[in-house]
């Protein structure tokens, strides 16, 4: 995959912190990133005419970033600290409104 120069950094970014939605490949799909509010989230459920009860796979950096966002409880925080980072998924119930 070709590198992307600084410049080219800064704009993508500018796009996603301005509640735009990006086309990204994966490991083996292309998908929508975006930084996560409900405008975003309601523009991607939009482009893949996904109704409002289907929840979607938000990728985070760390256990501050997923509370933020999920409902973890406090006896679960020392598992996730024991294999994050790492490629292990974790499924929690999102929060009633995201921080």
């Amino acid at each position: 995959m070709k590198r992307l120069s600084y410049s080219q950094i800064d704009e993508i970014t500018e796009l996603l912190l301005s509640e735009y939605v990006g086309v990204y490949p994966f490991d083996t799909i292309f998908g929508f990133i975006g930084i996560v509010t409900p405008t975003v989230e309601k523009k991607i459920a939009s482009i893949k005419n996904r109704k409002d009860e289907h929840p979607f796979l938000i990728l985070v950096d760390s256990l501050e970033s997923a509370k933020k966002l999920v409902k973890i409880p406090p006896a679960y925080e020392l598992f996730v600290n024991s294999v994050w980072p790492g490629p292990v998924t974790l499924v929690f119930e999102k929060k009633e409104k995201v921080s």
